[in-house]
C-alpha cells in the first residue's frame, strides 16, 4: 500500500512499481559499490553470488539460518561498501512492510508509523538513490 500526502492509499497499481524500483536501486547501488561488474548468473558455493541472490529476497520470507548470515557477511565488508548495502536493504523492507499493509484495512497510526520510519531511514542513510525512492513515495 503507497500512501498519498494525505495519508490515504494510492491505486494498487503502484505496489509493485515501488518495490521493483526499490530493488533495482538496490540492485545498482550493489554493483556500484562491488566496483566491477557482477555476473547475472553464478553458482552454489560462489559467497558473492549467493549474498546478492538473499539481498533480492525480502526478509519475511527468508529464514533465519539464510539471514542472519546475510547481514554478517555484510558487516564483514569494509565499511564502506556493506554500510550502504545494509542500509538499503533495510529500507526497501521498510517499504515492504508499508506496502504489506494494503488490503488489511490499517488504521492512520499504523501507516503513518511505517510510513514515518521508511522516510527517516531513507533520509538517515544518506544514498541518493534511498532518498530519491522516499520522495518518489512521497509525491504518490
Amino acid at each position: 500500500m503507497a500512501v498519498s500526502r494525505d495519508g490515504l492509499s494510492t491505486p494498487d497499481v503502484h505496489r509493485g512499481a515501488a518495490a521493483d524500483t526499490a530493488q533495482v536501486q538496490i540492485d545498482g547501488r550493489l554493483r556500484a559499490l562491488a566496483g566491477a561488474a557482477v555476473a547475472d548468473r553464478g553458482r552454489k558455493g560462489n559467497r558473492e553470488w549467493e549474498l546478492r541472490n538473499r539481498l533480492t529476497r525480502s526478509a519475511a520470507r527468508m529464514h533465519a539460518d539464510h539471514l542472519d548470515p546475510m547481514v554478517e557477511d555484510l558487516q564483514a565488508l569494509p565499511k564502506k561498501i556493506g554500510g550502504p548495502i545494509l542500509a538499503a536493504w533495510n529500507i526497501k523492507e521498510d517499504l515492504m512492510n508499508l506496502l504489506a499493509l494494503h488490503g488489511t484495512h490499517p488504521n492512520r497510526s499504523q501507516v503513518y508509523d511505517l510510513l514515518v520510519k521508511f522516510y527517516e531511514s531513507a533520509a538517515a542513510s544518506g544514498l541518493p538513490e534511498m532518498e530519491r525512492l522516499a520522495s518518489t513515495v512521497s509525491t504518490w
